[in-house]
């Protein structure tokens, strides 16, 4: 009778399934690139928006791509250039839309003139 229940455990325990992988969460799934896109183009509008041009000397100032025109560069102060820049190239990088400029824009060098950086 021992060796009969000892089978019955082993054939149970052989016969049950394995229990299946642990999925991750929908939240880890890549965005889509449009979401890319439009994600990256609302941080950018808001930290622009908020983003300072005062200085005291033209070290103070930093040329920046602008998001959506090709080719064209902005001012702001340093820390933020740097920060509209790095969203700029994560835009491209994701080949989001970009329109020429309508213009030919000079090159980009940011001084501090009255206090601003221009």
């Amino acid at each position: 009778m021992r060796a009969l229940m000892c089978c019955l455990v082993c054939v149970v325990v052989a016969c049950s399934k394995p229990s299946e992988p642990a999925r991750p969460p929908a939240a880890d799934k890549p965005a889509e690139p449009a979401n890319i896109c439009g994600t990256i183009a609302e941080r950018y509008g808001e930290f622009r928006s908020a983003v300072k041009t005062t200085c005291e000397k033209d070290a103070d100032c930093g040329c920046h791509l602008v998001l959506t025109l090709e080719k064209t560069l902005a001012v702001a102060d340093r820390a933020s250039a740097a920060k509209l820049q790095a969203m700029s190239m994560a835009y491209r990088k994701a080949h989001c839309p970009t329109t020429p400029p309508a213009s030919t824009q000079p090159e980009c060098v940011a001084r501090c003139e009255a206090g601003q950086c221009r």
